[in-house]
């Protein structure tokens, strides 16, 4: 996403598929959001966006600048599950990997 900009369903279809030729159809997974730029997300499409996967176990989104935090605060209040905010991106990969394979020593 780009510096500023709103994301949105048009924006969503690339994302929907690649994820959709990549994962099998029941195959649970997780999604990281590196997000570098600080850009907006319309609430109403993220609800869409992570509804067309029931098999994400989570939103994991990375977050650099304070304003991106309270979008994360706002878009969680519309999402189906959960959705976890971490400030690096080394803390979001270990969230998601067993305890004796995680790349850092960064506890939850």
């Amino acid at each position: 996403m780009h510096e500023v900009s709103v994301y949105d369903r048009d924006a969503a279809y690339s994302i929907i598929f690649a994820i959709s030729n990549f994962y099998p159809e029941n195959k649970p997974f997780h999604y990281i959001s590196n997000r570098i730029h600080d850009y907006s997300i319309n609430p109403v499409d993220l609800k869409w966006f992570l509804e067309l996967f029931p098999a994400m176990q989570s939103y994991h989104v990375v977050f650099y600048e304070s304003p991106s935090k309270s979008h994360l605060e706002l878009e969680s209040l519309f999402a189906p599950i959960p959705i976890i905010a971490h400030e690096q991106l080394i803390h979001a990969l270990d969230a998601l990997l067993l305890p004796n394979n995680r790349i850092s020593k960064y506890k939850r």
